[in-house]
């Protein structure tokens, strides 16, 4: 899928009497009356999407590279379960892009990543809500983050909520990363 930029994943399942065109709802819409057409199931399967974490924080610096990269994000915000696995890793597409300035400073430079794990056992979204809040609060206090941005994306947890899987897609003279944006740690 990494080479379909139409393409995602949801957790959820479609129901059986949606229509074939639908719109990805897991709740009535009451306003326009529209039925739901997804609903909840549980996944052997999660992605964590790790979103703007400052390199430093996890002992990283502009110029670690793949696959040093993924294995430290793992190490510094993933508890011992997922660590020494295999997992598939992302780098997302606001990876490598220029912080932005606030207040006439530059943000430091940040990785953002999607993790892809397999479980043990199917997790459904309210278990996974629930343990990405604790995750996120405890990496809070461990990294010293002194605002209430989460390391961890937790809107990711519903049903039909996109999980992105494809490369960017490059415009405007940008270039690519001199090195591999995704791969398989084992």
């Amino acid at each position: 899928l990494a080479g379909d930029p139409h393409s995602c994943i949801i957790r959820g399942r479609k129901l059986p009497d949606a229509p074939a065109v639908h719109r990805r709802l897991y709740k009535p819409d009451k306003a326009k009356g529209d039925p739901p057409s997804y609903a909840e199931q549980a996944c052997r399967w999660v992605m964590f999407d790790v979103d703007k974490l400052p390199l430093d924080l996890i002992g990283c610096t502009p110029e670690t590279l793949p696959p040093r990269l993924p294995r430290d994000v793992v190490k510094g915000c993933l508890p011992p379960a997922f660590q020494g696995v295999t997992y598939y890793w992302q780098l997302s597409s606001s990876h490598g892009r220029p912080g932005k300035v606030k207040a006439g400073v530059v943000a430091a430079p940040a990785v953002s990543m999607h993790l892809w794990f397999w479980l043990d056992r199917p997790v459904g979204d309210a278990e996974l809500q629930k343990y990405v809040g604790q995750l996120n609060y405890e990496l809070r206090m461990q990294l010293g983050i002194l605002s209430t941005k989460d390391v961890l994306d937790s809107a990711l947890y519903i049903p039909v909520q996109p999980h992105f899987t494809a490369d960017p897609v490059l415009v405007d003279g940008a270039e690519a990363l001199p090195y591999a944006r995704r791969g398989l740690d084992v």
